[in-house]
């Protein structure tokens, strides 16, 4: 806990009136969501984010996974309310992924795949703690109001999601990948939609 006390320092001059000003002592104390949110923040890198691992700058990406593990579970249960983290956190602090670098390979490998083909684009400008996804950009056609997109997610053993191109009226169901080879064989009916 960091304590801080303010006091004047300056000199008052003597005079029959004498002003009296209480000595407050201030005490701060960390904010659970203050706290995620400069563990969460990075500094982005030199130009445009091209891919996955440019991205991988926060404290979240870096510190020793047991200490980010002990963050997110002390301050994802506490008052904040669910935190906003990146897809592979929650499916870490439950025991479901081996660890973070098997996290960072899967979204390189997936990095690989897509941008290797023509129209797939890398969308690094998430909100703080949230994960990348890519965008297919020839299904960003009218009436669609959102491209077919494949985002990472910790609701299935799979971790990824296409979700094909809709309108804001009617929003499309994810259809869940089992694997990047899955992906793979799929492509050429996702960029189809």
């Amino acid at each position: 806990m960091t304590r801080f006390t303010e006091c004047s320092t300056t000199s008052v001059p003597r005079n029959p009136i004498r002003v009296s000003r209480p000595q407050s002592d201030v005490r701060l104390e960390p904010l659970p969501r203050l706290e995620w949110s400069l563990a969460t923040e990075f500094s982005p890198p030199e130009g445009e984010a091209l891919s996955p691992e440019s991205t991988r700058h926060g404290w979240i990406h870096r510190a020793p996974e047991h200490q980010v593990l002990t963050l997110f579970r002390r301050l994802n249960g506490s008052s904040a309310g669910h935190l906003p983290a990146p897809w592979w956190l929650p499916a870490l602090d439950r025991g479901e992924l081996p660890s973070r670098a098997a996290a960072f390979s899967l979204e390189d490998t997936l990095h690989t795949l897509l941008t290797s083909r023509s129209g797939w684009v890398f969308i690094p400008w998430v909100a703080p703690g949230e994960t990348v996804y890519w965008e297919y950009g020839p299904s960003d056609r009218t009436p669609m109001t959102m491209p077919t997109t494949v985002v990472l997610t910790d609701r299935h053993p799979g971790w990824m999601n296409v979700v094909p191109a809709h309108t804001d009226t009617t929003p499309a169901q994810p259809f869940p990948i089992r694997t990047v080879a899955e992906l793979e064989r799929l492509l050429p009916r996702v960029e189809s939609w």
